[in-house]
């Protein structure tokens, strides 16, 4: 798998508190801790509160666009 993105950071959740009683199965067992994982490319999530952050300043009337490709092959 292969990630390519004009984003500067990749957010990753792990799963790790999916067996909280807070997230049930909708049809089935209840969901375990690490069960899944999703990879968010975005901008990096502190940024208005760290200047050495890439910006993510939008203003007024701007265009903004993300693209990430995600590729997948087998060897």
């Amino acid at each position: 798998m292969t990630l390519a993105t004009t984003e500067p950071g990749l957010q990753v959740f792990d799963g790790h508190n999916l067996g909280l009683p807070r997230y049930p199965s909708n049809d089935g067992p209840p969901h375990r801790a690490y069960a899944g994982l999703a990879l968010e490319a975005q901008f990096w999530p502190d940024a208005p509160n760290n200047p050495s952050f890439p910006s993510i300043l939008l203003r007024p009337g701007a265009d903004w666009r993300q693209i990430t490709e995600w590729r997948f092959s087998r060897p």
